[in-house]
């Protein structure tokens, strides 16, 4: 069900990247991409793998990331920050947001 409550635009801080939680960062991306709303392992790890192999100003959190997924299995503790609308993801601290579909901030 489409929420019609007006969502605040998430915006990372992309002076200070790592003072923001990881969490943020991926649901920021997933939201970019539009698979909020897919959390099939593969579909996560291929978007991710994408990204990181665009190049650009997050792939070092893009490595961390997969690394917590692949090597320590915690895949679910990311999936907990998506929704079930495209284009929005819950924060670290439990506010759902909205993200530009604007590919141009990630590369």
């Amino acid at each position: 069900m489409k929420n019609n409550t007006k969502l605040r635009l998430y915006e990372p801080d992309m002076e200070n990247l790592n003072l923001e939680p990881s969490c943020d960062i991926f649901g920021y991306l997933m939201g970019i991409m539009g698979i909020t709303n897919d959390k099939h392992s593969i579909t996560i790890v291929g978007a991710l793998y994408t990204l990181r192999n665009r190049g650009g100003k997050f792939d070092v959190y893009i490595n961390d990331i997969l690394n917590d997924i692949l090597e320590w299995g915690i895949l679910n503790e990311y999936v907990a920050h998506l929704t079930e609308n495209p284009h929005e993801f819950i924060t670290s601290q439990g506010e759902i947001v909205q993200v530009t579909k604007d590919m141009k901030e990630i590369i």
